[in-house]
């Protein structure tokens, strides 16, 4: 969370925060996936892609 709410606002993390837990509930889970897996989450983040591509 730390990594996405760089250059946004905590709302819009707030906003975007439990549908992504749902779906990546803890590390493991987030550290086997893809930068394109976690694309369709957190798209409404400024500047998804770069912060994806550096998970």
């Amino acid at each position: 969370m730390v990594v996405l709410s760089a250059q946004d606002s905590d709302a819009n993390i707030n906003k975007i925060s439990p549908e992504l837990f749902k779906n990546f509930p803890n590390m493991e889970v987030l550290a086997n996936s893809n930068a394109e897996s976690l694309i369709p989450f957190i798209s409404k983040v400024r500047n998804f892609r770069t912060k994806a591509n550096s998970s």
